[in-house]
């Protein structure tokens, strides 16, 4: 019971050391404060369109972390080539996605990943918020036949249109990560952009992982030899 009473009192005491000590907020900066709050926990998604919207913000800030931040330079390293595989890009990008969809305040998200389809097929990540979506993320590395060669395009493509089809989204993702330095392999992407753009309301994009690399060796070298 004593210590209970000397717990209070010492309460008490930083209660009062808070109070003289700090400068009284005024009313527009409280207000200001719970409209933030506000506006993050109620967010204005009220359909597929905001849904997209909001998981685009998320992937142009995940694709300037990779490019810009280096994100993925440790498996663009010639060392760990070898351990870099679409299910390991699948797990990180599910992590960060998470990550920067909660920066941007969306607290109920669902993120599924290898959802089984009504066909057996299994789709990589799908975006929910509530009812609303969803989204569908399909990834692929750029080096992937599927993606190189012409007549595995096509028929990947078919493919892509069942996965939607099979989820019911309004909005996909064709998500295509660059995990070598072959400018070769970029015509592969090319070729996605003007193939695929009749799939309605799909998005293509391409994250170049080892973009960073390029630019910090350069930088390097430039230290290193200042002079020709």
């Amino acid at each position: 019971q004593i210590a209970v009473q000397q717990f209070k009192y010492l309460l008490r005491e930083a209660e009062l050391y808070v109070l003289n000590n700090s400068e009284p907020l005024e009313i527009q900066s409280a207000v200001e404060c719970y409209n933030e709050i506000r506006l993050k926990r109620y967010l204005p998604i009220r359909n597929d369109r905001d849904l997209f919207d909001m998981v685009n913000k998320a992937l142009l800030k995940l694709k300037n972390t990779i490019e810009n931040e280096g994100l993925y330079r440790p498996l663009s390293d010639m060392a760990s080539r070898s351990h870099i595989s679409e299910d390991l890009i699948q797990k990180t990008l599910k992590v960060t996605l998470e990550n920067e969809l909660l920066k941007l305040g969306i607290r109920n998200s669902d993120i599924e990943r290898e959802v089984n389809l009504y066909d057996n097929k299994r789709t990589d990540i799908l975006v929910k918020y509530g009812f609303i979506g969803p989204i569908m993320l399909e990834l692929k590395l750029l080096g992937n036949q599927e993606i190189q060669n012409s007549s595995q395009r096509i028929k990947y493509k078919e493919k892509l249109k069942q996965y939607i089809g099979g989820t019911h989204a309004l909005y996909s993702y064709y998500l295509i990560f660059k995990v070598e330095d072959k400018p070769s392999d970029d015509k592969g992407f090319d070729a996605i952009e003007v193939e695929y753009k009749d799939i309605d309301n799909l998005c293509t994009l391409l994250f170049d992982c080892v973009r960073y690399n390029i630019k910090k060796k350069s930088e390097s070298d430039s230290i290193e030899n200042p002079l020709p």
